[in-house]
Order: C-alpha cells, then sequence, then structure tokens
C-alpha cells in the first residue's frame, strides 16, 4: 500500500476518533465515556481505537495541542510581537480558532479537573505577550509576570463565561470588548471618550 494511502488512512480514522469524542463529551461528563462509546460511533473497532490512543484522555490532548498549536503558529506568522497598542487581531485569531468547534472547545475549556485547555492558551499567550511588556514597560520581571497573569487569566475566564452562557453575544463582539477591557481596563467600556483621547 503506498504510504500517501496509509497516511490518508490513519488521518481519516484519527478524524473520526476525535469527532466521535467531540459528540460523545457535548453531552455528558468525560469520565462516562467509554472507548466502546468512541469506537462505535467512529464506526471502528476498540482494537483500532488502541493502535491510536493509550486512552481517551490521550485523544483529548492531541485535540487540546492541535488547537495550541495552530493558535501559536497563527502568532508567529502575523507578527513577531503582540501590538499592546492594538491587541485584537490577537484575540481574532483565537476567536478565528475557536469558532471551528464551538462546542468541542467550550465543553474542553469549561471543564474542571480534566482538560488543561485554558492552561496551555494562557501558557502560549503569555510566552507571546512577554517579549512584548517588556520591550514597551519598564518593569521588573515579576511585575510584568502579574501584569501578563492579570490580563491573560481574566481573558480565559471571560471565554469560560461566554461558553458557559446562552452566548447571545456575538463572539466578534465578545473579542472586541475582552480585548479593549485587558488592554486599556474597566474605563475603555465605562468612558470609552476618556481612552480615544489618550
Amino acid at each position: 500500500m503506498p504510504a500517501g494511502t496509509e497516511d490518508r488512512r490513519v488521518r481519516k480514522t484519527k478524524k473520526a476518533i476525535r469527532n466521535a469524542f467531540a459528540a460523545l463529551l457535548a453531552t455528558q461528563d468525560i469520565n462516562q465515556i467509554t472507548v466502546k462509546e468512541i469506537a462505535d460511533k467512529a464506526d471502528i473497532n476498540r482494537k483500532t481505537f488502541y493502535n491510536y490512543y493509550r486512552g481517551i484522555h490521550e485523544v483529548m490532548d492531541e485535540i487540546e495541542n492541535s488547537l495550541v498549536q495552530a493558535f501559536d503558529e497563527s502568532l508567529y506568522q502575523t507578527a513577531t510581537l503582540i501590538d499592546l497598542r492594538d491587541p485584537a487581531p490577537v484575540f481574532q485569531r483565537l476567536t478565528q480558532l475557536l469558532q471551528d468547534d464551538q462546542e468541542l472547545y467550550g465543553c474542553l475549556l469549561c471543564m474542571t479537573g480534566n482538560s488543561s485547555l485554558k492552561e496551555k492558551l494562557f501558557s502560549t499567550l503569555k510566552a507571546h505577550a512577554l517579549d512584548s511588556l517588556q520591550l514597551h514597560l519598564t518593569l521588573s520581571e515579576e511585575e510584568t509576570e502579574i501584569l501578563a497573569h492579570y490580563i491573560f487569566a481574566g481573558l480565559m475566564s471571560v471565554y469560560q463565561y461566554w461558553f458557559r452562557s446562552n452566548r447571545q453575544m456575538p463572539i466578534e463582539d465578545l473579542t472586541q470588548l475582552v480585548s479593549r477591557l485587558s488592554f486599556y481596563g474597566v474605563t475603555a467600556v465605562l468612558a470609552p471618550d476618556l481612552v480615544a483621547q489618550n
């Protein structure tokens, strides 16, 4: 069998497994999902599942890591440093990636105790932001770390809130609001004219 055909088959099978996992995660807790359920939904047998994954949490890790890697690559491709004067593009790139599968990523972001997606995205954002903060601001290393945590911990919490709520606000509007809040504070929302003057 040609290598290309085998690679396509592997990708197709792994995609079926991930899709089956995502569909099950949308309706039940991860600790209730079984390999048999995933295999049945993906139309494969359990042996095939174990050819690719050691368990369900490895499927989740792969999904998380693929999103984080795509976000990381996106940040590198668009700019070396995060522009603190116009942070909206960073938030827009994250939004675009999350839109690819809102249900799945929403489940992963809002899980407690199992998913590490929030921490992985936070670390990626912080790593990119630290260089910008150190370049533009005269802060100590500790102050820079605290500022990065303040900005991006708030960001992750807002996205979690949005996914847990009824999502009435369009995600694009949410992105703009979070961007302004993160970098300009509540004044950007309560008194936007003051921010515009500065």
